[in-house]
């Protein structure tokens, strides 16, 4: 698993959630070493995100949104099970794996406190893994996972650069035959890549 972490201070002035200065934790986290199939696409996280309550949506520019998940009435303890809760923090994480066009998301994720056991846990959330920071599709994640550069697949499979990254960043779906070669190269299945997004038209 490839890591890089570097961290960036903001001062959150005037915020009716947040107090004190915060931290962005910009992070880069390529892939689980197990499948999770609860990941969303990118277009689907974009839309999740339109469909939020307005209220949770703290800062919406042309650049950047930042915002957070609506609070649940209960929420458990993962470690001991109880219900005896409080929110400790807000952990604002900067998305990565977004295409340039997209702008920039940040996510404020609460932290819990459990007043029974006293330990701290995150919220759950559809979009991201429990240790990811990244979103973005199974291209980019089996990729990684393999310790494969984008040089190396597009020389293998004879597709110009600037389109394959069309196919990490959800831009662009490649042709059956296409996809079928970049499939093979991974040694994975066509289907686990791009699911039911491929067209069986060729280029």
């Amino acid at each position: 698993m490839l890591r890089r972490h570097s961290k960036v201070d903001v001062a959150l002035q005037n915020d009716k959630c947040y107090e004190d200065t915060l931290s962005i934790i910009v992070a880069f986290i390529f892939l689980p070493e197990r499948r999770d199939k609860r990941m969303m696409r990118i277009k689907d996280f974009l839309e999740y995100v339109s469909l939020l309550p307005e209220d949770c949506i703290e800062v919406k520019t042309a650049q950047e949104i930042q915002f957070h998940l609506p609070r649940k009435e209960s929420v458990e303890c993962p470690v001991c099970g109880s219900s005896y809760v409080s929110i400790d923090s807000y952990y604002p994480q900067r998305l990565r794996g977004l295409p340039a066009s997209a702008g920039t998301y940040i996510y404020k994720r609460r932290r819990y406190r459990c007043k029974d056991c006293g330990k701290t846990f995150a919220e759950p959330n559809p979009f991201i893994g429990s240790h990811q920071r990244t979103l973005g599709n199974r291209l980019r994640q089996i990729r990684a996972q393999k310790k494969i550069t984008q040089g190396k697949v597009v020389e293998a499979c004879g597709v110009p650069l600037y389109l394959y990254r069309k196919y990490e960043d959800d831009a662009e779906i490649p042709s059956l035959v296409v996809a079928m070669k970049i499939a093979d190269y991974l040694d994975t299945d066509v289907m686990e890549i791009w699911g039911d997004q491929l067209s069986s038209s060729s280029k």
